[in-house]
């Protein structure tokens, strides 16, 4: 299982006054389950890209084991997305003229490796949340809420090494919120899942195992949940 470190990494964008990362170092070793909080513009969504190879830094190293993301080629860092990670991405990113059970399996249909258990675990999730009903539906039918829980579960369900998720629970209510997150709980005790989870709910200290308050690009706070 890979571990991650991020090394004085700074991040700025043309056209913005401030970092959005400003010498940020962290560490992300097999088996974490690490909650971010902070106010909004924070940083956080970009500590989350830097983190997959999604966004290079302007300066600064992050490894993922030995390999450092910034010096390796583009068809390098997909192969190693693919091998390692899963996002939970704020915007959707589903494919609307699909049905929910297509872009469920649509990560596993790319790879041709769609097999019974595969379905048959996507269907355990989507009764989990009141939605077996939605199988056939397409997407661009449903609310924002239900597509939330459509990309939530099209993400756990590879089960990859390391799950990245930015705030997975935004558009659901408490009730939803908590499913969302005893999942992930389960499946870091379960799978030794490495998880990176941005979320503002307060009840997410309670299923993370260390919590990082962010704030203007940097890590401002540490505590060790349980």
């Amino acid at each position: 299982m890979p571990s991650i470190r991020l090394i004085d990494v700074k991040k700025h964008f043309i056209g913005h006054s401030k970092n959005a990362l400003s010498g940020l170092n962290l560490d992300v070793n097999s088996g974490d389950f690490i909650l971010i909080s902070g106010p909004s513009g924070s940083g956080k969504t970009s500590l989350l890209s830097a983190i997959g190879g999604l966004l290079k830094p302007t300066s600064g190293r992050v490894y993922l084991d030995k390999y450092n993301l910034a010096q390796i080629s583009n068809s390098q860092m997909s192969r190693l997305r693919r091998l390692y990670f899963s996002f939970i991405f704020q915007n959707d990113l589903l494919l609307n003229d699909l049905t929910v059970f297509e872009n469920i399996l649509f990560p596993f249909q790319v790879k041709g490796n769609i097999t019974k258990e595969v379905i048959k675990k996507a269907a355990y999730y989507l009764e989990n949340f009141n939605m077996l009903t939605y199988s056939s539906q397409k997407v661009k039918r449903l609310s924002g809420g239900e597509k939330q829980i459509v990309s939530f579960i099209r993400a756990i369900l590879p089960e990859s090494p390391i799950l990245l998720a930015d705030e997975p629970n935004s558009e659901l209510d408490s009730k939803l919120s908590i499913k969302v997150f005893e999942f992930l709980q389960k499946l870091h005790q379960q799978k030794n899942t490495t998880i990176v989870l941005v979320s503002h709910h307060p009840e997410a200290a309670h299923y993370a195992r260390e919590k990082y308050q962010m704030e203007e690009g940097r890590l401002i706070g540490y505590e060790k949940l349980y």
